[in-house]
């Protein structure tokens, strides 16, 4: 890999722990919601009075909408400030990353599949 700037494979590895946190967090604030919604969430299924109750339809919204709005929120902000922090990367687009990929081969992509 000697190939890859410092710079780039120091940016993968905070990216990497970035993505991590942030679906650790939601799954985090789903599971709260889950545990407190009313009428149905874990803890009132249980037999369990919540702390405080947040209505379905709000942990709904958040399950349903809001958790797919802020993971593409950060992937559109990542791709920008890559675009700008990388600016030599061969793929300047999305088109031009999913042509790259595409233009691998299906035998790439089935030695990917295929475990040893």
């Amino acid at each position: 890999m000697d190939w890859v700037a410092p710079a780039l494979l120091a940016y993968a590895r905070r990216l990497t722990l970035a993505w991590s946190l942030l679906f650790v967090l939601l799954a985090l604030l789903n599971l709260l919601l889950a545990l407190l919604a009313v009428p149905h969430g874990l803890l009132a299924s249980a037999g369990l009075p919540p702390p405080w109750g947040v209505p379905q339809a709000i942990w709904s919204l958040f399950a349903n909408l809001l958790n797919y709005l802020i993971v593409g929120m950060f992937f559109v902000a990542e791709f920008a400030y890559r675009r700008r922090r990388f600016r030599d990367l061969p793929y300047r687009t999305l088109a031009q990353f999913v042509r790259g990929l595409a233009a691998l081969g299906p035998a790439f992509w089935r030695g990917i599949v295929r475990r040893p």
